[in-house]
């Protein structure tokens, strides 16, 4: 089990701060080995393991070589990242948060040896989830255990002090306000199975509410399954609500003028409009969970791309994908969301 060199005496809840990353991915510094070697790892809530790149691997990852503690094991683990297989070993090794000035002496996460991911952002993988059964591999049994923590729960809560905040905090452990049923709001989560649970909960329909009430609402009304991501930039939606979003939505809005069209990578479908659609009044979405809802303003989420093209942070996914929505970036900076392994729910601040 992990050994703490700094005790935390005067809370059972750590906040730890991360960064917003240039394309919107959270980023939390981590550093691993004696001495410490540190690296900015992204957050998954859908992932158990905690893995990095070696040296040996990619450039300026973690080196083996240089940490006195590093034990490698004889187990190897394949993981899937995407349509990318990474071959990892099961490794033991210190385990330091520099912001808040904790060390565990133990900490297992898998060294990727196989395989690479094409990004810059980060260097590794830090997986906040976790099975029913004990999980040595997922950082909040270490924190929970080691009675650093006082519940096995998480919430991911946006830096709002001021426009265009680029970090926030990452906190693990209980707080009075989650238990309120006036600010959170429980979703229905989605059945998986026991062993392996995911945090998938249900949106059971989509309002579009007209500007000013003019109109009536045009409702989605197909019950989806969705997960809260902070590793994805956009919001993420089935083909069937791009659909709907593009022909029953914009269309009657902003009617054959020219100011929008539809993009197509090799992965994914998005909406660019010009800087006229910022001279029009744009509505609501509304996100049902069951019998309560959180709305986005749709004009809120077009970020500027280049030169006078705009971009609506709503792409459509593959229609090899399952029917499911991605709720990334857009979604959490605006709505908080708690993990809770305990009771296996999710909560998300009203």
């Amino acid at each position: 089990l992990p050994i703490a060199t700094h005790e935390i005496t005067s809370t059972k809840r750590l906040d730890i701060p991360f960064e917003i990353s240039p394309i919107n991915q959270i980023i939390i510094t981590l550093c691993l080995g004696t001495p410490p070697q540190c690296f900015p790892f992204k957050l998954a809530t859908n992932q158990i393991e905690t893995f990095i790149f070696s040296s040996q691997n990619r450039e300026n990852g973690f080196d083996v070589s240089s940490s006195s503690t590093y034990k490698p094991s004889e187990d190897k683990i394949e993981l899937n990242q995407g349509n990318t297989n990474l071959v990892a070993v099961v490794s033991e090794d210190t385990l330091t948060i520099p912001s808040i000035d904790l060390t565990l002496e133990s900490f297992t996460f898998s060294l990727i040896e196989q395989g690479d991911l094409n990004t810059d952002t980060y260097m590794g993988v830090l997986g906040l989830g976790k099975r029913f059964e004990e999980n040595e591999f997922s950082i909040i049994s270490h924190l929970f255990v080691m009675d650093h923590i006082d519940h096995l729960l998480f919430s991911l809560n946006y830096n709002k002090a001021t426009d265009g905040a680029r970090g926030g905090y990452l906190s693990f452990g209980y707080h009075d306000q989650i238990e309120d049923n006036k600010v959170y709001k429980s979703c229905t989560l989605v059945e998986e199975d026991e062993r392996e649970p995911s945090f998938d909960v249900y949106i059971d329909s989509i309002i579009y509410n007209f500007p000013n009430n003019e109109g009536n609402a045009r409702s989605f009304k197909r019950r989806q399954p969705a997960f809260f991501s902070p590793g994805a930039n956009k919001i993420f939606c089935p083909a069937n609500f791009f659909k709907f979003l593009r022909k029953r939505v914009l269309r009657r809005e902003l009617g054959d003028g020219g100011i929008c069209h539809v993009k197509e990578t090799s992965s994914f479908e998005y909406i660019v409009c010009n800087g006229d659609i910022f001279n029009k009044k744009i509505g609501e979405l509304k996100f049902v969970f069951g019998k309560w809802s959180v709305g986005i303003d749709l004009g809120e989420l077009f970020v500027h791309e280049q030169d006078d093209e705009y971009i609506l942070e709503i792409y459509k996914l593959p229609d090899s994908y399952e029917s499911k929505w991605i709720l990334g970036y857009p979604f959490l900076k605006r709505y908080p969301v708690v993990f809770d392994m305990e009771t296996y729910s999710i909560k998300i601040k009203k």
